[in-house]
């Protein structure tokens, strides 16, 4: 099934024809329609950039005659499009004389939509009347694709000797445990398994794609009482729909009130549905749901080219204002037996969450005020390179209330919105009301955004079935091309990426690897190839040097299954030691690094090292080796000073000059590596490629203008810096720090005034894992142990240490430190809050990602 998904990604990224979507209109809802009503809601759909309206009609409805005349005298003014969907089902079927009048009357007209010059027309079921559309398409040269669903995809196919040129789905018999085409099927999230049956089926016909954002319906008049879950349906169909990229998308619906997923704006003159079908009470009043409109047109946009421009930013929420338990059920069932499914209650299976979505221009970060405080949102999907659709969810913990959301970026509010809705546990009749509330809010941009990368050059993203196929196929490699088996990631901290996220590994192992390191950004971007078999090793591990213990450990590891290797060269030099290294000097420690580029053994060094790694392979495997590079650490437009390198607010200050030293460091290292990678591909003859992602870094450096001076104990502040900015800063990565930021009343850091502590070089490497501090990374605890463990053993070290940290005027009248090394141990004493700013050079979250996408984008040359 993984394969037949794959399959279906790529197949439906090769079609070529214009691609439209369709918005389902109830017709029979607009029984007090004047022709400025159509026009409303014709409008809004254009500004949607719908194409079309589907219009559901019912045979025999009065009303039929006059208000298709007053659509498509609407439609004609405004220049928007309608095609006739035959609804067989809502009064029984239609005579075949009547369907073919009404599409030889408006088949000519300028308002009705063609595909490949033939008038389009679908149908809502009316499979035992297949034959009438042998003649039907004769005298009409109609395209035609029903909605014949209740037979399954190939017996559909094959009805009226295969009159149909295409097909539509919204529901389907087959229910057991695939699902439904519009709708999830129990508690699963939306699943592609029906979609890729009938695109199969199909065979190349063209496929119309059901996307619906809700299901809900209590109309015991006509028999119907349950609910599909659609939690973040709005979100993944969308999703599904750019990647299975199906010839027509039809949207369920614009105006269907009674099954609650209308995305067209209340009108108390279509409820009519309420009282013929005997509802308890009327569940769309007060609930509209315009604001999943906001998001179409930049979907529908990527979905038909691949790519959107935007100009206004977008929050849009969704929630139900009732908690499930709150009252009774009303008898509704989560999945319903009248479509052969398994029943549930629909406590057990919806979920009480605030839903959001976010269309940005670049990363932000989500707070949602509710209950009883405010809380920072991690982000559950972030779309690639950035910009374009967030998605997020926050569980409601059974608490009440009216609800405010924040969007922040770098220290300032982009867009702030309390919805007129809050959550209670009041319920009309006493009836829990399953339909959803959606409200919306918008932050017009200076500029007209594009996204980074279009869908061609972006990941197929996952393959939608059980469990969404978590990574199925989020990089698809062209036709033809060599399918790696695997990769494997050497190096040093700047691979492992302490502080990036979560450590996925156990603090004292001292590798340090975590969840947003660039290896397994990279990783995730790459699992989509084939996925059962596709292996990554993640071998990097903090403090590894050429030829050290470590780095022979990482080799011996490999298991020389993969097809291609990263190798980082962050091992090779040890750049973090300006502040903390055996000088305590930072013109000292600069010229050991000077000095260490310039031995003629350094280039020789890393020849070495890539020469072991390709000696791994044997030599009739495809292979490549990948080598990236550094990014410069400080901005040098402005050449003023920028804070301090050290320990300390003032020790060593970063001048000018400072900064172009180590900038200019760090490109004879680059350099360097360039050789080395020239050296062993002419020496080795194997492949091996040198990744550059500095100029990624641009505008993401230490010492960029426009911000405030460093140290930033401010998270947002210093949001455009994608390096640490000190020891214990914060990472970037958006909704990774869950209760950010701290309500005014909370001081940050949180501890002040004059305190102390000692550190026993006996027993703290046992503390390292739970140091009890707000810091992340722990490095500092890491220091602390470190030098009390050497100081121990060596006295002229301690003495060292008690010289550096000698107390003496500080930036801020309130900041010292010292450290002493007394009773054999390592006392720190601070006074005022803690100004520990040591700059560590290594990425953030963000930072780590720019690497990511630098060797993602060298591995996609190679294809």
């Amino acid at each position: 099934m993984l394969l037949l998904f794959l399959f279906i990604c790529l197949l439906g990224s090769g079609q070529v024809q214009a691609k439209a979507v369709f918005a389902h209109f109830m017709v029979g809802n607009t029984a007090s329609f004047g022709v400025a009503d159509w026009t409303t809601n014709m409008n809004l759909a254009m500004e949607a950039h719908i194409d079309a309206f589907a219009l559901n009609i019912a045979a025999g409805w009065a009303g039929n005659d006059v208000q298709i005349a007053n659509a498509f005298t609407a439609a004609n003014s405004l220049g928007f499009k309608l095609f006739f969907s035959f609804d067989y089902a809502g009064n029984g079927p239609w005579a075949e004389s009547d369907v073919y009048n009404l599409i030889r009357t408006y088949a000519s007209n300028g308002a009705y939509y063609h595909y490949n010059g033939a008038p389009f027309v679908s149908t809502f079921e009316g499979a035992d009347n297949a034959n009438d559309w042998i003649s039907i398409k004769a005298e009409t040269g109609c395209f035609f694709m029903p909605d014949w669903s209740s037979r399954g995809a190939g017996v559909a196919l094959n009805l009226g000797g295969g009159i149909a040129d295409g097909l539509f789905i919204k529901l389907t018999q087959y229910a057991t445990y695939l699902g439904w085409a519009a709708w999830a099927w129990g508690s699963w999230n939306m699943t592609t398994y029906v979609d890729a049956s009938y695109n199969q089926t199909l065979n190349g016909k063209p496929y119309m794609m059901p996307v619906s954002p809700w299901f809900f319906t209590n109309l015991p008049g006509y028999n119907k009482n349950w609910l599909w879950r659609s939690d973040d349906l709005w979100y993944d169909r969308w999703q599904q729909v750019w990647y299975f990229q199906p010839e027509f998308v039809e949207i369920i619906s614009w105006n269907d009130f009674g099954e609650s997923h209308y995305i067209g704006p209340l009108d108390a003159t279509q409820y009519s549905a309420f009282k013929i079908g005997n509802a308890p009470y009327n569940y769309v009043e007060n609930m509209p749901h315009d604001g999943w409109r906001q998001l179409l047109p930049y979907v529908i946009d990527t979905y038909k080219n691949g790519h959107a421009t935007f100009d206004t930013e977008v929050l849009v929420t969704w929630y139900r204002p009732t908690l499930a338990s709150a009252c009774g059920d009303g008898g509704t069932t989560a999945n319903t037996a009248s479509q052969l499914q398994i029943e549930y209650r629909p406590v057990d299976i919806v979920d009480d969450r605030i839903f959001v979505s976010a269309l940005l221009s670049e990363p932000a970060y989500l707070t949602i005020n509710y209950g009883v405080g405010e809380y920072g949102v991690k982000w559950d999907y972030t779309p690639q390179g950035g910009v374009g659709i967030y998605h997020a969810s926050m569980a409601l913990n059974g608490q009440t209330g009216p609800v405010t959301m924040q969007l922040l970026r770098d220290f300032s509010v982009i867009i702030s919105y309390n919805p007129s809705q809050a959550i209670s546990t009041t319920c009309t009749n006493g009836i829990t009301n399953w339909n959803v509330w959606v409200g919306s809010a918008t932050s017009t941009l200076t500029s007209t955004i594009p996204p980074p990368l279009p869908l061609s050059n972006q990941v197929c993203v996952q393959g939608w079935g059980a469990g969404n196929f978590e990574g199925l196929c989020e990089f698809t490699w062209s036709s033809g091309s060599l399918v790696p088996t695997g990769w494997v990631s050497f190096g040093d901290s700047f691979s492992a990426g302490p502080g990036a996220g979560t450590y996925l590994d156990s603090f004292l192992s001292g590798c340090l690897r975590t969840n947003n390191s660039y290896p397994m950004q990279l990783n995730k971007a790459l699992q989509g190839l084939v996925p059962n078999a596709f292996k990554f090793e993640f071998l990097a591990c903090s403090g590894s040097l050429t030829d050290d213990a470590k780095m022979r450990q990482q080799r011996l590891t490999w298991s020389n299954s993969s097809n291609f290797v990263h190798s980082p060269t962050a091992y090779l030099w040890k750049s973090g030691h300006w502040w903390s290294g055996e000088t305590f000097d930072c013109e000292g420690e600069l010229s050991i690094s000077q000095a260490t580029i310039n031995d003629g053994s350094y280039v020789q060094a890393l020849v070495g090292v890539y020469t072991n790694i390709l000696a791994g392979p044997p030599p009739d495997q495809q292979f490549d080796l990948f080598v990236a590079g550094y990014s410069r650490f400080f901005d040098t437009s402005s050449e003023t000073d920028c804070g301090t390198l050290g320990m300390l607010w003032n020790k060593p200050p970063i001048t000018y000059n400072l900064r172009q030293s180590i900038n200019s460091l760090v490109l004879q290292v680059n350099e360097k590596i360039q050789q080395a990678v020239a050296t062993t591909k002419v020496t080795q003859n194997r492949s091996i490629t040198y990744v550059d992602w500095d100029s990624r870094m641009d505008g993401h450096r230490f010492c960029t203008p426009g911000y405030s001076d460093e140290p930033i104990q401010n998270k947002y502040e210093a949001a455009h810096e994608y390096f640490f900015a000190a020891v214990g800063s914060e990472d970037n990565y958006p909704g990774e720090e869950d209760n950010w930021p701290p309500s005014s009343t909370t001081p940050y850091p949180p501890e002040s005034g004059t305190y102390s502590f000692s550190v026993d070089p006996k027993t703290c490497a046992g503390n390292l894992d739970n140091p009890g501090n707000i810091y992340d990374p722990d490095e500092l605890v890491n220091i602390w142990c470190t030098w009390a463990i050497e100081a121990a053993s060596n006295a002229s070290f301690a003495a060292a240490i008690e010289a550096y940290f000698t107390p003496q005027a500080a930036s801020s009248a309130d900041e010292s430190m010292t450290v002493a090394w007394t009773n054999n141990e390592l006392v720190v004493t601070s006074s005022g809050s803690q100004g520990w700013t040591a700059k560590i050079f290594h990425p953030k979250s963000l930072g780590h990602g720019l690497i990511a996408e630098a060797l993602l984008a060298a591995i996609k040359g190679k294809e």
